[in-house]
């Protein structure tokens, strides 16, 4: 199966951001899967009772900033 992408690049186009977008799927759906699998072994396998927000925040930017460059998706 082939897939074809067209973008014009028009003056005003979201085309560019949705380019960059599709460029980094890849790389967003891994930052996913870790970040699900981490609170997974939080909940699972953690032997506290709760988790601090702080520690919830700093490990998903952690992780989406390991994958992917969000500044420069734009948008």
């Amino acid at each position: 199966m082939e897939v074809i992408y067209k973008f014009t690049f028009e003056e005003g186009s979201d085309d560019m951001i949705d380019l960059k977008l599709i460029q980094n799927a890849t790389a967003m759906y891994l930052a996913l899967s870790e970040i699900r699998e981490q609170t997974r072994q939080w909940y699972k396998y953690g032997d506290r009772k709760a988790i601090p927000v702080e520690e919830i925040r700093d490990t998903i930017w952690d992780i989406t900033a390991e994958h992917v460059e969000l500044d420069k998706l734009g948008g």
